[in-house]
């Protein structure tokens, strides 16, 4: 329920951040735009920690190389998709023919889609990280992280709205990436010490059995 909330009102954040640009109501345009697009590139790696939460087993090392090569496969397809969208004309041609967005938002539009094709690859990785949180029964430290990654997306939506950008636009996906990368270094880290306490508590477990 938490992180449900925490996303709701990620959206208003970011809009507050570009509504304090130059352009205002350009930047929240074409963000918009550029995130409805990217969106459709990112929503299908949302479940993913389903995968981990119900299929990952500790003593068997072959579920975890095929849900992380799934994992792996479905992030870069997603990321090369998005990467052809946003540095061809395929991207323009989406962007006026099909969303029927004019030349100024489209182009702007552009530069957002540039700095969000590489965050299903992140998207991915903490959807998996999720899931072994889960599955572990440590959903608080979920919690945690969307705390983290929502003061990130605040401190720098407030930071890049004092900075001068020729496309104010991409002020939301620098927000959006600073948010996701700083959750992705903490769920990292608290995984990883995660690891070494069950790694720890298994061989003193053993030792005393014995």
């Amino acid at each position: 329920i938490f992180t449900s909330l925490v996303t709701t009102i990620v959206q208003p954040i970011i809009n507050t951040g570009l509504g304090r640009t130059a352009s205002p109501e350009m930047a929240i345009s074409a963000f918009s735009v550029a995130w409805s697009l990217g969106y459709i590139f990112t929503n299908p790696l949302n479940m993913f920690h389903q995968l981990p939460m119900n299929f990952l087993e500790d003593d068997n090392r072959e579920s975890e190389k095929a849900i992380k090569l799934f994992g792996g496969i479905i992030s870069i397809f997603l990321t090369l998709l998005l990467i052809i969208i946003s540095f061809t004309p395929v991207g323009m041609y989406i962007l006026t023919k099909w969303i029927g967005a004019s030349q100024q938002i489209s182009v702007m539009s552009m530069d957002v889609l540039k700095l969000i094709s590489f965050l299903p690859l992140l998207i991915v990785t903490r959807e998996y990280l999720w899931g072994v949180l889960m599955r572990d029964k440590l959903t608080k430290v979920i919690g945690r992280g969307k705390i983290v990654s929502l003061s990130t997306l605040i401190v720098s939506m407030l930071a890049c709205s004092f900075i001068n950008f020729a496309n104010p636009a991409i002020i939301g996906a620098l927000g959006m990436i600073s948010a996701e990368l700083s959750e992705f270094i903490y769920l990292v880290i608290i995984n990883m010490r995660h690891k070494r306490e069950k790694s720890y508590s298994e061989i003193h477990g053993n030792q005393n059995i014995g």
